[in-house]
């Protein structure tokens, strides 16, 4: 008995299993077998249409574009910003990307009449105000009552855009407005103090790999966000086998910067002398000429008086309309002129075209010059009206876009 039970029990499921397989009913009660039908197993690789609903379902649900680095966005309002870089390993960690796309300056460089290589006075404007990066900082602009706002540019040939950041990259807006008006635009790379010492022994203490991957990333920023170059600022004391590698990193910058920026600039600022000491000289002579003789231009400190321009001239020889004397308009230690008497300065020496200082004396550059501009529109070429028509029929446009 109890095997013919067993056996029924075997036929029994066997046709209730048949029965689920074409539908016919549902399985019996009273089977010793789980009345929940078993799930049938899948073969390993195989992938089902439930499957590929569910993960397409979860990749749109979840797909969001990777967030920018902080430094992309202002902390307290988190608008985007133009941005510097603050160490050597950030600058040698930089490479050309899509998030900077931003920064990328979209006006190109205006041709002027005569062009900033003819031997003719110049001007140059050095933007060295609080720190730097303050409202001009919003690429999409800002709501501010009393921004600083530059309307001279016909008066001007290069803008130098200073902080006190390793490596400043001028913001978006002034290299438009510049180029607009056919002033070329140099960011700044500035090392200082005992952190500067030991930036510059790591990379021009080396062989020449060091001092020319430096060199390589400055000349790719210049050309990707679209800058004209850079004024070298090193206000630290140099090893004399760094002092050594400053002229080849210096010439090696000028020259990768010529063949990729078009017109590009290269300026030394006074500051250490042959020997590797931090010494101002507030002129061009024997103990700074190496470094003027290796890029295209020399920046000079404030604190000079009418005998250093005499002196610059048999040092400077062909290369004078090279040569930029500061002016602080800040006045700020024993300085010529500053403040409201910037301009004097310029008319001081300007007119002594056959005196002792004739050809030195026009190529002044200035920290900051025409500090009432922000606040007064009297100037003779400011629009008292604010209408763009007027403001062009009394300061005629001197330049226009370069042909391709």
């Amino acid at each position: 008995m109890e095997a013919a039970a067993v056996t029924v029990t075997r036929s029994a499921t066997r046709r209730r299993r048949e029965r689920q397989l074409q539908g016919l009913g549902a399985p019996e009660a009273g089977t010793q077998e789980e009345q929940e039908p078993r799930p049938r197993r899948r073969r390993l690789g195989r992938r089902t249409k439930d499957d590929e609903e569910e993960t397409v379902f979860r990749e749109v649900v979840s797909f969001s574009p990777d967030p920018l680095p902080v430094r992309y966005y202002d902390k307290d309002t988190t608008k985007p910003i133009s941005f510097y870089l603050s160490s050597l390993e950030e600058l040698l960690a930089w490479t050309p990307c899509l998030e900077d796309g931003f920064n990328v300056a979209l006006e190109p460089l205006a041709c002027r009449q005569p062009p900033l290589s003819s031997q003719r006075p110049r001007t140059l404007l050095c933007h060295d105000m609080m720190g730097g990066y303050l409202d001009d900082r919003f690429i999409q602009g800002s709501v501010v009552q009393t921004p600083y706002a530059f309307y001279h540019w016909q008066c001007i040939d290069v803008f130098v855009y200073f902080s006190h950041h390793t490596v400043t990259i001028p913001p978006v807006g002034w290299t438009n407005a510049a180029h607009r008006h056919g002033v070329c635009v140099l960011g700044t790379f500035i090392t200082e103090w005992n952190e500067g010492g030991r930036l510059c022994e790591a990379f021009l203490a080396g062989d020449e790999r060091s001092y020319q991957a430096v060199a390589d990333r400055l000349v790719q920023m210049a050309q990707f966000f679209r800058f004209d170059g850079w004024l070298i600022n090193i206000e630290n004391s140099l090893s004399l086998a760094a002092v050594g590698n400053m002229p080849p990193f210096l010439r090696y910058l000028t020259t990768q910067l010529h063949r990729q920026v078009p017109g590009g600039l290269v300026l030394w600022y006074d500051s250490v002398v042959q020997s590797g000491q931090l010494k101002w000289q507030d002129e061009l002579n024997q103990h700074n000429r190496v470094f003027f003789d290796s890029c295209d231009g020399f920046f000079t400190n404030y604190n000079w008086r009418e005998e250093h321009l005499e002196r610059m001239l048999g040092q400077a020889g062909e290369r004078r309309a090279d040569v930029y004397v500061g002016v602080d308009v800040f006045a700020r230690g024993n300085v010529v002129g500053g403040r409201f008497d910037t301009d004097k300065v310029g008319g001081g020496f300007r007119p002594r075209a056959s005196g002792p200082v004739p050809p030195l004396g026009p190529h002044f550059l200035m920290d900051l010059p025409f500090p009432s501009a922000p606040q007064r529109n009297d100037s003779s070429c400011s629009s008292h009206s604010g209408d763009p028509a007027a403001l062009r029929n009394r300061c005629p446009a001197q330049a226009k876009l370069c042909p391709h």
